[in-house]
């Protein structure tokens, strides 16, 4: 494997999604880490799909550093195009990051690994069966970060309607899930992390 000092990395942030922003700050920070410790980098700016799928925007790069968040960089779109050029790039290949993204779609893995996750409902106008989830609930948009489009809400057609309203703006498809209230303990600072062994003790 190459020296990854001597490649040329493409750092992809920007992108199309709502969480554009938070991807410019990613991409700069990345950016300056990579330079102070002698890499060689540069930001590329995928502000559309058009420009995502130019082969031309990607002219010289090495490694592709994918920041783009949201739709774009966490569903499979960027790395299919990047395999498609033969670009090597950071994360998950095209399928997981595809199956990751979308929370429907991870949560029937999970079912079928029997990996215990708070019960779900896919939004169908199927409002009885919501109704009969838990008392209060979590919808969000199937594909989306960063919490956006995410209500917790008393479980009542009302705020059902709100919630999935706001969910929409963001995607066509819609996971309502059963609402776990946390305890609210946190790790301790003096965890262990680092020492020899040790695991971050969260009992307290």
């Amino acid at each position: 494997m190459k020296d990854l000092k001597s490649l040329d990395i493409g750092i992809l942030y920007g992108g199309w999604s709502a969480e554009r922003e938070i991807s410019i700050k990613s991409g700069d920070t990345v950016l300056n880490c990579l330079l102070e410790n002698g890499y060689k980098a540069k930001l590329i700016d995928l502000v559309s799909e058009e420009i995502a799928t130019k082969e031309k925007t990607y002219e010289g790069v090495d490694l592709a550093f994918i920041l783009v968040h949201g739709r774009g960089g966490e569903d499979g779109f960027l790395q299919t195009f990047l395999d498609k050029i033969n670009i090597p790039y950071t994360g998950s290949n095209a399928l997981s990051s595809k199956l990751g993204m979308n929370k429907i779609s991870t949560k029937r893995i999970w079912q079928r690994s029997n990996i215990c996750s708070p019960n779900f409902v896919e939004f169908n106008n199927n409002f009885e069966e919501i109704l009969n989830l838990s008392k209060k609930v979590v919808v969000k948009p199937a594909s989306e970060g960063s919490s956006y489009g995410i209500s917790i809400i008393e479980n009542n057609r009302a705020s059902l309607k709100n919630a999935i309203e706001e969910a929409k703006k963001f995607d066509k498809e819609i996971l309502i899930e059963e609402y776990v209230e946390g305890n609210g303990r946190r790790p301790k600072p003096d965890a262990g992390i680092g020492k020899s062994g040790a695991r971050p003790d969260v009992s307290g």
